[in-house]
């Protein structure tokens, strides 16, 4: 696995751990199958178990994030001026 890839895998898991504690705060839990009305959700469980297909999707999020980040590294480097300068 490449330095890109497991940077990519890193934010993976963080984005889904965020939306899953978000989803258990609203009362959320685990079950076998998206059930709306009863908040149950297959997803509701360690990245490494969920379905290869939700890893998949979180996979397109992290790569477009780095993505995002690496053409905006203009925008990086004066946000770091900004708040190296104390105005942040």
């Amino acid at each position: 696995m490449g330095k890109a890839s497991k940077i990519a895998d890193k934010i993976s898991r963080i984005l889904h751990n965020t939306w899953m504690i978000k989803r258990v705060e609203q009362g959320w839990s685990h079950g076998p199958r998206l059930l709306k009305g009863q908040k149950k959700d297959p997803r509701i469980q360690e990245f490494d178990f969920i379905s290869e297909e939700a890893q998949e999707e979180y996979d397109d999020m992290a790569y477009g994030i780095i993505e995002a980040l690496c053409n905006g590294r203009e925008l990086l480097s004066d946000l770091t001026e900004l708040i190296m300068s104390g105005r942040g």
